[in-house]
């Protein structure tokens, strides 16, 4: 079973837990990390305690994902890891008008900013996430 780490504001908790149930209903294992409370580690030692299991990091923005705090701090940390070490694992989703962390692009944005059209947005996330299963098998 493929797991995916998502990483969200417990303000997108709806949002998050609609994302989840579909996702789960298509056989993907979801840890949830929601980053409304001070962790004991950083998102990614987090991530670094379990990454060979990690199939797929997906990390939610909107409005409550504020630039400059600590947790878009530890995205930073994330993306800069993920690119360093070549992976493509990492799927950034936009679920309102937000800023981006200056390494994130927007056309590697997953957008689900348009209520109407989540059918559409999910049926691409689940694309780009068997491509990187795709790559992650293909590495191993």
């Amino acid at each position: 079973m493929s797991l995916i780490f998502l990483s969200y504001a417990v303000s997108d908790d709806l949002f998050v837990s609609r994302l989840a149930g579909d996702l789960k209903a298509l056989g993907y294992e979801i840890w949830e990390d929601c980053i409304s409370t001070p962790p004991d580690q950083t998102l990614l030692e987090r991530l670094h305690s379990v990454k060979r299991r990690i199939d797929s990091i997906i990390l939610i923005f909107s409005s409550s994902s504020k630039s400059g705090t600590a947790a878009v701090s530890d995205w930073n940390d994330v993306i800069i890891d993920e690119a360093i070490h070549g992976r493509n694992w990492l799927i950034p989703i936009w679920v309102q008008n937000s800023d981006l962390p200056r390494h994130i692009f927007p056309s590697s944005v997953e957008d689900f900013r348009e209520p109407s059209a989540y059918s559409s947005a999910f049926q691409k996330l689940v694309s780009r996430i068997n491509s990187t299963l795709v790559i992650k098998e293909n590495s191993n």
